[in-house]
């Protein structure tokens, strides 16, 4: 599975939370490459995430709002 099939897990969101999914692309907004982590914050435009393979790291990292594909909420067991 690549990043962007997370795009079909949990729901779909507009306003993230602590924790929520979120789905970028990488490459080409419309092609098939993408990454994907936890949703720490956003602010001035950037976006917050936890996640591994991150300059070879687990960390957070921002990125550009204009580069989300989506948020997904995991639902509760």
């Amino acid at each position: 599975l690549d990043a962007r099939s997370w795009l079909r897990v949990g729901i779909g969101i507009a306003h993230p939370q602590l924790g929520d999914v979120v789905v970028y692309w990488r490459g080409n907004k419309n092609g098939w490459q993408g990454h994907v982590g936890l949703f720490i914050s956003n602010r001035d435009g950037m976006i917050y995430t936890l996640g591994g393979n991150q300059s070879d790291m687990i960390g957070i990292s921002p990125y550009a709002e204009s580069r989300v594909l989506g948020y997904r909420r995991l639902s509760k067991l």
